[in-house]
């Protein structure tokens, strides 16, 4: 399927007579019937554990990496009412659920709506006074976090807006160190690619044949190929003034990729804190691949 995130138009649901609740919900339908949520096999392809960038601190995590997909327009959570903020909740986690296979709670489709639920709350973090409908509809949001993805427990209260930024900085903290964590960081990537998945690892001293390669900051990140059984298969290396840090075998759900690839040399993007995202081109299809500050991989995505 031939799509990219950079050039699809969010869809906007025709008619006067929708109203912001129901363009909201007929965008997630939308991105729901496009979106795969792929379980990569933990025994084969293990993301690691750290992203490279600093978890700690109270100060709100940058969302570009999020804003990045032309789907995150689709699916934003206007404060404007609790009960019809928690109806849209609702109505994106069933639609979500719904697409989903994985029958165990806290799934990997939940943590889609994480990001944004975020966004709707980093307008409190600095707020002087907090109004009865921002408590409202804060604890909401951090009901829904709780139940579905396992956050930190906190209730807002009119008493205080002190205390609600104390509880409110002990959510954006739990939330850094998740964008920490590849594999939680690549579930909260809104996309309709199959992924995330997470290569290979071939080694650093394996051999390999060179390709091509592109620079993201002071890494280079090189295609080439290596000596599987008595075949070759793609594999990227990353590497900083010539020495190697990673080799990982480019693969879905453990499965060597055996298409052309090739690199798109002016499609390399820097995401601040999270580092870079390459482009790849697999069988005249796009594949995203995300590189760590410190010039690891995180993890990649593969159109289907």
């Amino acid at each position: 399927m031939e799509l990219s995130d950079e050039t699809l138009t969010p869809f906007r649901a025709p008619g006067p007579h929708i109203d912001a609740r129901g363009r909201i919900v007929a965008n997630v339908r939308l991105c729901v019937a496009l979106l795969v949520v792929a379980c990569s096999d933990p025994a084969i392809d293990k993301p690691r554990t750290s992203a490279g960038h600093e978890a700690g601190g109270d100060e709100f995590p940058s969302l570009k990496i999020f804003e990045s997909s032309a789907w995150w327009k689709m699916v934003q959570f206007p404060t404007s009412d609790a009960n019809s903020l928690r109806n849209e909740i609702r109505e994106c986690e069933a639609l979500l659920e719904s697409d989903e296979l994985d029958p165990e709670p806290h799934r990997e489709s939940a943590w889609k709506l994480v990001p944004s639920l975020f966004a709707a709350l980093r307008p409190l973090c600095d707020k002087d006074e907090w109004s009865r409908h921002d408590v409202e509809c804060a604890n909401v949001i951090a009901s829904h976090l709780a139940r579905s993805v396992a956050s930190p427990s906190v209730s807002f209260t009119e008493e205080s807006t002190a205390d609600n930024r104390e509880r409110l900085r002990t959510l954006v903290r739990w939330f850094r160190e998740r964008t920490s964590e590849p594999r939680t960081l690549g579930c909260m990537i809104l996309t309709m690619d199959d992924g995330p998945f997470y290569g290979v690892d071939a080694g650093e001293s394996v051999l390999f044949s060179k390709r091509d390669a592109v620079v993201a900051g002071q890494f280079q990140v090189t295609l080439g190929e290596c000596p599987r059984g008595d075949t070759t298969v793609w594999a990227l290396r990353g590497s900083r003034g010539g020495r190697v840090l990673w080799t990982r075998i480019l693969s879905r759900d453990g499965r060597p990729i055996r298409e052309a690839v090739m690199l798109q040399h002016d499609m390399v993007e820097e995401f601040g804190p999270y580092g870079w995202r390459v482009h790849l081109g697999v069988a005249g299809e796009h594949g995203h691949v995300y590189i760590g500050r410190d010039g690891h991989l995180l993890f990649y995505f593969l159109s289907w």
